[in-house]
């Protein structure tokens, strides 16, 4: 009997605040730092056991009558800092993975450039600075 893959959709929530409109979430690539160790006529890279953590781009779909573009608004103009809980659940909701996303600073808020010959949605681009990503489930 053939097994189906698993689908992956994403919930994040701000403070324990689930914010409408996510649309994407960049990758989240963990990455231990490498030092290079010279010996005789050979150099070998080992890791330095420092865990660099990523800066994390996201993209939110701004819709009338919701609190998304007050949300992001507000946390860029009073220099906020936040948790966001990141729950990975599959295509029927059932939660399967959790991670917190300690401290993030908000550092980037932009909006796509106008093409009047392909309109698309309203959209904020945002990357966030997280100080730490610890799993917990």
């Amino acid at each position: 009997m053939q097994k189906n893959a698993q689908a992956d959709k994403r919930k994040l929530q701000f403070d324990g605040d689930e914010i409408p409109g996510l649309v994407n979430v960049s990758d989240v690539v963990l990455e231990k730092g490498q030092i290079e160790v010279p010996e005789f006529k050979v150099k070998r890279k080992i890791s330095d056991g420092v865990t660099t953590i990523p800066a994390l781009d996201l993209v939110y779909r701004l819709d009338r009558d919701t609190k998304t573009q007050k949300f992001f608004d507000a946390w860029w103009d009073n220099d906020e800092i936040k948790d966001v809980t990141v729950i990975y659940t599959d295509g029927h909701g059932l939660e399967f993975r959790r991670e917190l996303w300690t401290s993030c600073e908000l550092v980037k808020k932009s909006a796509p450039a106008y093409d009047a010959l392909t309109p698309t949605y309203m959209q904020y681009q945002l990357t966030i600075l997280p100080w730490d990503i610890i799993p917990v489930k």
